[in-house]
């Protein structure tokens, strides 16, 4: 029986060993790995605050950019006022309304021979160029129909 005992209490003594030595290795592991967990900290709060500060500079960028394109406007706004005027004064000084300019371009008279020319033209279309059909295949959302 003390025989046994002495080969439990052995058994023990060898389990016990074991088992601190396991626990030895697995506390070195997780200390490497919360110094591992430390040094991504770290690393995530530098890139926070890198990110922070370039957030910040290109904020400040955008306001001295703003406020440099609302001045820019503000000045430029009284010389296209001045052109408005200006070009008003020529048109009375030259008896033109801009309405009537715009029509007299929009609008196109043809007769006789020009008249004759653009309706058959309407009618009749030529068959297509080389070149045109050639320009057609180089489109690629046209339908190609031109064999």
């Amino acid at each position: 029986m003390k025989a046994l005992e002495a080969s439990l209490h052995e058994e023990l003594k060898a389990t016990r060993t074991e088992l601190g030595n396991r626990i030895d290795v697995t506390n070195s592991r997780l200390d490497s790995l919360n110094d591992q967990f430390d040094s991504l900290r770290r690393r995530a709060t530098e890139s926070e605050v890198r990110l922070a500060t370039a957030t910040t500079e290109l904020a400040s960028e955008t306001r001295e950019l703003s406020h440099l394109i609302r001045e820019w406007r503000d000045e430029h706004r009284a010389d296209r006022g001045e052109l408005r005027e200006r070009i008003a004064r020529i048109e009375n000084h030259l008896g033109l309304v801009p309405s009537q300019i715009i029509e007299e371009h929009e609008r196109m008279v043809l007769r006789g021979a020009d008249r004759e020319a653009f309706l058959s033209a309407v009618k009749n279309p030529p068959a297509p160029s080389k070149r045109l059909v050639a320009a057609l295949r180089r489109l690629p959302l046209v339908v190609r129909h031109f064999n």
